[in-house]
């Protein structure tokens, strides 16, 4: 087998020059990488003065540092850059060569700002985790622990192999409830646009016409008259009310108390209540499993589990769950003592304890509540959408009552003065 020649840092940050025997520079990559070191340039000749030249240059190509005062990184940039990473790393590429590439292409200035830091951080001999550690508003608790986790097993490549498809989970779920929240929110928007014009611009037409001809109103025209004299008149209040309602819900979501308090009256609501929780649950057990799998300490990887999930009721079991574990009781147990977490869960987890395989089952278990929660989603659609026309229909038919009820007495006085 040929002999291949490598430069690369061990976790102190050391430069090492070496060489090995192996069958591709894939190969030397990997047994480099399991060994803890992070490669930065592998050849089938002794280094020369010049490569070292060329090798400096290419480190120094990357972009300038750059401040980025207004942009946000959404949730589609980590898990491109997740996806790529995990991609080259895999495919034998070094760690920094990886990052360097990435860092070319990646177009949002505020997320290239931060891999910059990153990336001359790694090439400088920090840690990869330590690099995204020093970024928790970018890169979350899962993704810099597992990420640790494989660095010390010398599994980097898998380990963001795993990170990756979970970002990429992550991702599909958080567009699934955008889906479910969206047609909902266009029909009520619609629908009220609909009403509000009627009430504000058709309504008092036909209340001056038939006040002008000496109708006396019924009373679904003067309650209609009412409510749209007092729209077109004093709409502030209307908007200031809900404005202040708007405020008040945002304030009270931003505290502990009030989050858990919203989180549980969602769980709640009917219909919406079985796919939230679906949704939370699948999250719960995706990023668990993934984390074991990665390597991660179980009582590491349950603290990163309650700030991962979206739901302050599963977060504080979560908490629960985290405590009963650290003084000796097995997970399955803790799960049951919490009682927010459904039978089927206890006992995969219990199952999955016995054999071995809890990471396993944790991400069976996952995509059994992905399915269950797309099943939720269309049952809540489908109840949603006749519920939201039978009120609709009850306001038009009211408004036209209020309209054809002074046209009715109209035309008999029509008829009467015949």
């Amino acid at each position: 087998m040929p002999i291949y020649f490598y430069k690369a840092r061990d976790l102190s940050g050391q430069m090492l020059n070496g060489e090995l025997q192996a069958s591709s520079q894939s190969e030397v990559a990997t047994t480099l990488q399991r060994k803890g070191l992070f490669v930065t340039l592998i050849s089938d000749k002794p280094f020369t003065k010049k490569e070292a030249k060329i090798e400096k240059q290419e480190a120094t190509q990357t972009p300038k540092k750059e401040f980025v005062l207004f942009g946000r990184i959404t949730g589609e940039d980590k898990m491109v850059f997740s996806v790529q990473l995990a991609n080259m790393v895999s495919a034998g590429l070094p760690l920094v060569r990886a990052l360097h590439i990435i860092l070319q292409q990646m177009k949002n200035p505020k997320f290239r700002s931060v891999l910059d830091v990153v990336y001359n951080d790694v090439e400088g001999g920090m840690a990869f985790s330590d690099a995204l550690e020093k970024h928790p508003k970018v890169f979350p608790p899962y993704f810099t622990s597992s990420v640790k986790a494989g660095e010390i097993s010398g599994q980097l490549g898998t380990v963001l192999e795993r990170v990756a498809s979970f970002a990429e989970h992550d991702m599909e779920v958080k567009q699934n409830i955008q889906a479910a929240m969206t047609y909902p929110i266009i029909l009520v928007v619609v629908g009220t646009g609909i009403v509000f014009f009627i009430v504000t611009g058709v309504i008092p037409a036909f209340v001056s016409t038939f006040v002008r001809i000496g109708i006396e109103l019924p009373l679904p025209t003067q309650i209609m008259y009412n409510v749209s004299m007092f729209l077109k008149k004093q709409w502030y209040i209307l908007f200031g009310a809900i404005g202040i309602l708007i405020v008040l819900l945002r304030t009270s979501s931003a505290t502990t108390v009030g989050k858990l308090w919203l989180d549980r009256l969602k769980l709640n609501i009917p219909f919406m209540g079985p796919m939230v929780e679906k949704f939370e649950l699948s999250r719960f057990s995706k990023t668990f499993g993934m984390l074991l799998g990665c390597g991660v300490p179980i009582l590491q990887a349950l603290k990163i589990v309650q700030k991962n999930v979206g739901s302050e009721v599963f977060s504080r079991a979560t908490e629960k769950v985290h405590e009963q574990v650290r003084q000796g009781i097995r997970v399955a147990d803790a799960l049951k003592e919490a009682k927010d977490f459904p039978v089927d869960l206890i006992q995969m987890v219990a199952v999955g304890e016995e054999t071995g395989r809890l990471d396993q089952l944790l991400n069976r278990l996952g995509d059994y509540y992905d399915t269950t929660a797309k099943y939720a989603v269309k049952k809540f659609m489908a109840m949603l959408e006749p519920i939201f026309l039978v009120v609709l229909g009850t306001l038009i038919a009211f408004i036209m009552a209020s309209v054809l009820l002074p046209i009715f007495d109209m035309m008999k006085l029509l008829r009467q003065g015949g």
